[in-house]
């Protein structure tokens, strides 16, 4: 079975929308309530925004997630990524399952499993970080560059840490260092 490709999709709630969830939008999709898409390219504005596929654009809700990979803005009080993400996620609360590569922006920033570029929030954590973590609490398994925050932890670090506390676990012995750590 083909799913259908649409250039505007309008929702109330799903399934009160104007195509099936197994349709895809390539251009506007808006959802006063809640929509849900297979694929999504181009902008999508509503109160909450599934997508069960990829997306690739900009989107601006409440509460977004996409079940795929994402490329491009993601805005909302709460964003929820289950693979890959490439671009500009911002909202209090951001998740990514598979590789993060550009900027997280929020209160609690998390990706669980690689982390390029920037993490920026109250707290902070990847399983390994190649870039900079800046909070006040930033958690990563496998640190390669910049830790900057309140609380640094790391099991193993390939860069610096700059906080009142910096934790190394992998280390023999100062496994724990007060305003600098550094560590090649």
């Amino acid at each position: 079975m083909c799913s259908k490709t649409v250039p505007v999709q309008l929702s109330l709630f799903h399934p009160v929308q104007t195509t099936t969830a197994d349709s895809s939008v390539k251009g506007l999709r808006l959802n006063a309530i809640y929509g849900i898409s297979q694929d999504v390219s181009g902008v999508d504005i509503g109160l909450f925004n599934i997508t069960n596929g990829e997306f690739k654009g900009l989107e601006i809700g409440f509460c977004n997630v996409v079940r795929g990979n994402f490329s491009g803005i993601q805005w909302g009080f709460a964003n929820s990524v289950d693979q890959d993400f490439y671009g500009l996620q911002r909202s209090l609360f951001n998740r990514v399952s598979g590789n993060f590569y550009g900027l997280q922006d929020g209160l609690l920033n998390m990706c669980l499993q690689e982390c390029y570029g920037l993490e920026a929030g109250f707290v902070n954590y990847t399983q390994s970080l190649y870039g900079v973590q800046v909070g006040l609490v930033n958690i990563a398994s496998d640190a390669t560059g910049l830790q900057f925050g309140l609380v640094n932890y790391t099991d193993c670090l390939k860069g610096i840490q700059i906080g009142l506390i910096n934790i190394q676990t992998s280390r023999e012995y100062l496994k724990v260092l007060p305003l600098l750590n550094v560590n090649f």
